[in-house]
């Protein structure tokens, strides 16, 4: 159909008549959307609008000024911006704010000396519309040229394929360990599709394999993903609880919360209590108790623009008690992306305030002892550039990971690696990890922290249901005690004295609970005291200091108890060095002397021995014929044992042996119940049954008071 005289009209502003290439039947339909994008100052939508009707109409001035303001909100686009709005300006200078416009594509390619030109052409017009954001460009301009002459000492590295592909990955968020991280995409794959020349946000989810490597990202839940846009804002300490962002055209976006179920995420539901308005709440951050929140939010009675505020969670799972975090951080302009480091005095955030280089900057802020937060100072280049930078991770181990839009990158923004995360900024903090198991199978628990002296509850936090995992942060400072439950089982202790920690620690404490290890004593904690004491009078330390650890669990940090314990880890060693053996009733036992000191191995496991897990395993049989492994690993199947095989090579007298190992236990005094237990009373093939951690021999029990068992023949 023809082109109407509206369309041709508009055109004509800046070009006069000119011949349309060719015909489309829509392409008034698409130039009436693309200003109205423009009008709304939707220009990333307007975009590929503006540049559909060049390919119809050619490169008229009025399409390449539109085109090039357009091309100022998408990175791929920036230097397209310089050229259109360059081209314009020399054929007519006095199209409408040319010169800011002009300045700005200038900014954005590092022409910063006629950026600065332009920029002081515009203030220099008593009427020009856009002076306050003309001067802020100008405080950029400076900024980017004095900041990028003095780089800071960091290595930034793009995380790479596959998390970053040509669509738009940001936000990321990585568990403590940094083997897992939740970032929102942006692209073809999105759940919502293509709405609005626009596609939705998605978050998507990746576990980094043993050799380091990503593998491929996937949707994280058909829960949480929608067809509107849902970002990933942050993760809880103990990693159970996903804060995102989800936007609708009824709440103009909001903060929901989603919880780990053992591999699944839950619905996500809205924040409880005061945080959400029906203004935009957008980003956040969660402190290392779980208890205090940093959040971006447009609400009314702000500084201006978004800014950020704090909340507090009360007793009932909500939050309130919001408070805007002031004008030291919060400024005229834009404040967002909040990350908050584990002892809740650095602040990460950023911001376009007239410190910033250039769109989005990193800032940093640190409160002092009377709650009050220090100027924002700008973490610098090459971290922060001309372009958008944001939502910024600090990892526990001091790596940085942030989006940005680098001309290396994958697509228009990708996600980067920072080292150091923080220059000058050593953060001291304990990070207490391990699984929980119950009955030898990795199950869920609660884990309650508090202050031993003064029994201040400092935390509540959960082991998953599936993998049986858990994470504790522990700030430097005080005495803490940390209680682990699981339903139905006598709760267990660990005490932690970190009052002079001055360093990044990382434990690992695995936890057990069996019903075996308590019809083995008594729950009266001096009926365990008293065996204790027996065996230790005997000279049977092992079997002492299984029971002491027991009448630890009744009573934990009893002195006495730790007192015997610390004795026999100093007299075992001495004598396994003298090669004697420690007798203990019907059964020999022997310890290595890294058992005694860490009851952990960190040997790479075997075939078939779960990988990556500090927990003890039962060898009943090594065998030079693999058919001989796999009889015995057939019959103790059948009986609903956990059971695993494990080829091992000895080069240096070139022999295979072929190990059946059953069941994965938290703790040693675990693994020998069960083998008193059940163990020994079956049919075994050997003699002797290993109790090690992955490959580290160390414990052999001796079925010295059972009758000899018919051992299967073996090549």
């Amino acid at each position: 159909m023809k082109k109407t005289g509206m369309l041709a009209g508009v055109i004509f502003l800046l070009a006069g008549p000119i011949t349309p290439q060719q015909q489309e039947e829509n392409i008034e339909h698409i130039f009436m959307r693309a200003e109205k994008y423009f009008k709304d100052s939707k220009y990333r939508q307007a975009l590929p609008l503006y540049e559909k009707i060049i390919k119809s109409y050619g490169d008229t001035l009025y399409l390449k000024y539109k085109m090039g303001i357009c091309a100022l909100y998408q990175p791929d686009y920036y230097k397209k911006a310089y050229e259109y709005l360059k081209a314009v300006y020399e054929k007519k200078p006095d199209a409408q704010d040319i010169e800011f416009y002009l300045a700005k594509a200038a900014h954005l390619n590092l022409k910063f000396m006629e950026a600065m030109e332009y920029v002081m052409k515009y203030l220099e017009k008593p009427d020009a519309p856009y002076k306050k954001e003309a001067t802020l460009l100008k405080s950029w301009i400076l900024n980017a040229r004095d900041l990028m002459d003095n780089p800071k000492a960091v290595q930034i590295k793009n995380i790479g394929a596959p998390i970053n592909s040509e669509a738009i990955e940001y936000a990321p968020i990585l568990t403590a360990d940094e083997s897992v991280i939740i970032f929102t995409y942006r692209g073809p794959k999105s759940t919502g599709g293509y709405i609005d020349y626009e596609y939705r946000d998605d978050i998507w989810i990746s576990t980094k394999m043993e050799s380091g490597v990503w593998m491929p990202p996937q949707p994280i839940s058909p829960l949480i993903n929608t067809p509107n846009h849902e970002s990933a804002l942050a993760l809880s300490p103990d990693g159970q609880t996903l804060y995102i962002y989800r936007y609708t055209e009824e709440d103009n976006g909001d903060i929901y919360v989603s919880h780990l179920t053992g591999n699944n995420w839950t619905a996500p539901e809205k924040l409880k209590g005061d945080v959400n308005t029906p203004t935009w709440e957008g980003s956040l951050t969660v402190s290392s108790d779980g208890k205090m929140i940093v959040f971006s939010s447009r609400r009314p009675g702000g500084f201006g623009g978004k800014d950020l505020y704090s909340a507090v969670l009360m007793p009932d799972s909500s939050w309130s008690m919001v408070t805007n975090l002031g004008a030291e951080i919060n400024t005229e302009w834009d404040e967002d992306g909040p990350f908050l480091l584990p002892n809740g005095k650095v602040l990460i955030f950023s911001s376009n305030c007239e410190k910033s280089m250039g769109e989005m900057d990193i800032f940093q802020s640190e409160k002092d002892s009377s709650g009050n937060w220090s100027v924002p100072v700008n973490l610098g280049y090459p971290i922060n550039t001309v372009a958008e930078d944001v939502f910024y991770f600090v990892s526990l181990r001091g790596k940085g990971y942030y989006s940005s839009a680098l001309k290396e990158g994958y697509g228009n923004y990708d996600i980067y690696e920072v080292f150091p995360g923080l220059i000058g900024n050593v953060m001291p903090v304990a990070i207490v990890t391990g699984i929980l198991t119950v009955e030898g199978k990795p199950g869920g628990g609660e884990i309650k922290v508090t202050d031993k002296k003064t029994n201040e509850l400092l935390g509540n936090y959960l082991a998953n249901s599936t993998s049986g995992k858990y994470l504790v942060i522990l700030m430097p400072g005080r005495e803490y005690r940390i209680e682990y439950s699981a339903e139905g089982y006598t709760p267990q202790y660990r005490d932690f004295d970190f009052t002079k920690l001055d360093s990044v620690v990382e434990i690992k404490h695995n936890v057990g609970f069996s019903k075996a290890l308590s019809q083995m004593f008594s729950s009266n904690y001096e009926e365990a005291i008293k065996k204790a004491d027996e065996f230790y009078k005997n000279g049977k330390y092992v079997d002492a200091l299984f029971y002491y650890s027991i009448a630890l669990g009744m009573k934990p940090a009893d002195q006495y108890a730790l007192s015997q314990i610390e004795k026999i880890k100093q007299l075992l060693p001495e004598k396994m060095i003298s090669g004697e053996k420690i007798t203990t009733g019907d059964m020999k036992i022997g310890l290595t002397p890294s058992a005694v000191s860490s009851l952990t191995s960190s040997g790479k496991s075997g075939k078939g021995i779960p990988a990556g897990k500090e927990l003890f395993t039962i060898q009943i049989g090594a065998f030079r014929d693999p058919s001989a492994s796999n009889h015995w690993y057939r019959i103790f199947k059948e009986k609903g044992y956990e059971v695993y095989t494990q080829k091992v090579e000895f080069t240096d007298v070139k022999e295979k042996w072929y190990r059946v190992r059953i069941g994965v236990f938290a703790t040693i005094e675990e693994a020998i119940a069960f083998a008193r237990t059940r163990l020994l009373k079956e049919n075994l093939p050997d003699k002797v049954v290993w109790i090690d951690t992955k490959q580290q021999d160390n414990l052999v029990i001796k079925k010295s008071d059972y009758p000899d068992r018919p051992v299967l023949p073996q090549k």
